[in-house]
């Protein structure tokens, strides 16, 4: 095959192995490269120029989505080849900003109206499905009623899709994979953490005998204090790992997910239930568990944890997702 610059080429079939379930797509990336790298040849035999027999060849492939659907040959069937593709990415971008902003939206509402923070996490969750299904029904019912009857409504003007061009293609961006930086600060946070754990239940914090005077109930060194030094320990394992790896995945990120909520949801729930700090703390400082102060600095201070939690877990997921792009795209 007679060299070409790469970068079009390799932006395409990136958005083709994007489009393409896992298990397919070595194949299918490898038979569509092919495939492109022989028309360009075919084009470069008859005297065109490399540049303009890519970008020739690439046009003429079309929406690597769509181009993935024929060669899977999926059913489209409830929405057409024509709409279908507008639809999937509104649905996309519909869910991703709509439902953070009603889950906020609930937990603030929640907060100023007192409510626990068990109930607050419920109806962000409920009302999130909620929002969610309605969301997808009726834009699917817009776009399946417009796939049928819109050239009729617009007398066969209805334009067919938004047209395709090489411009659409994704960005192969620079490498942003976890460095020995990265590794380190997250670390050092956790180990922190863990050390907090142990560390409070043998400090004098309130205390003006210097006998120790835990902030955690000292009943829960039975179970909770262990379980969450182990959620710790395999937090740091799974940084190392992912370290090790040289880059970040979609099953790392899910266990990093499943890792945050393992030890936030417990606390926050002891929290919410008033079991979790030690009642002779509360008493060494003068603080009345069940006063209305006590009780809002809480319910603030649960959904400011709930918030840096989720920042964490997509902020993980989008490094997960930049990787495969920079994996697949084959830069370094």
């Amino acid at each position: 095959m007679t060299d070409i610059t790469p970068t079009l080429t390799e932006r395409y079939l990136l958005a083709v192995s994007r489009a393409t379930p896992e298990a397919q797509r070595p194949t299918l990336q490898a038979e569509v490269g092919e495939r492109i790298a022989d028309e360009i040849d075919a084009r470069l035999a008859e005297g065109e120029s490399p540049e303009t027999a890519e970008r020739a060849v690439l046009t003429g492939l079309g929406d690597p989505a769509r181009l993935v659907a024929t060669y899977l040959d999926r059913p489209m069937r409830l929405i057409g080849p024509r709409y279908y593709f507008t639809w999937r990415r509104l649905i996309r971008l519909l869910l991703v900003i709509v439902l953070p902003c009603v889950a906020v939206a609930m937990a603030i509402a929640g907060g100023v109206n007192g409510q626990p923070i068990g109930g607050i996490i419920g109806s962000m969750i409920g009302t999130s499905i909620m929002v969610g299904v309605q969301l997808c029904f009726w834009t699917t019912l817009v776009f399946a009623l417009l796939d049928r009857y819109g050239d009729r409504l617009s007398d066969g003007h209805l334009p067919q899709d938004t047209t395709w061009d090489l411009e659409h293609l994704p960005r192969i961006e620079p490498a942003a994979r976890m460095n020995v930086w990265s590794l380190c600060g997250a670390v050092f946070w956790l180990v922190v953490l863990a050390a907090f754990l142990v560390v409070q239940q043998f400090e004098p914090w309130a205390s003006g005998d210097g006998t120790a005077v835990p902030i955690i109930d000292p009943a829960h060194w039975a179970f909770l204090l262990p379980y969450l030094l182990g959620i710790l320990a395999a937090s740091v394992a799974l940084s190392v790992a992912t370290y090790l790896q040289r880059r970040r995945t979609w099953w790392a990120a899910a266990i990093h997910a499943v890792l945050a909520a393992a030890f936030l949801v417990p606390v926050l729930w002891l929290w919410a239930q008033g079991l979790l700090v030690n009642p002779a703390f509360n008493a060494a400082v003068g603080i009345d568990p069940a006063g209305d102060t006590v009780r809002t600095v809480g319910i603030v201070l649960g959904i400011i944890a709930g918030g840096v939690a989720l920042l964490d877990i997509v902020a993980e997921f989008r490094g997960a997702w930049q990787d495969e792009r920079v994996d697949v795209g084959g830069a370094s």
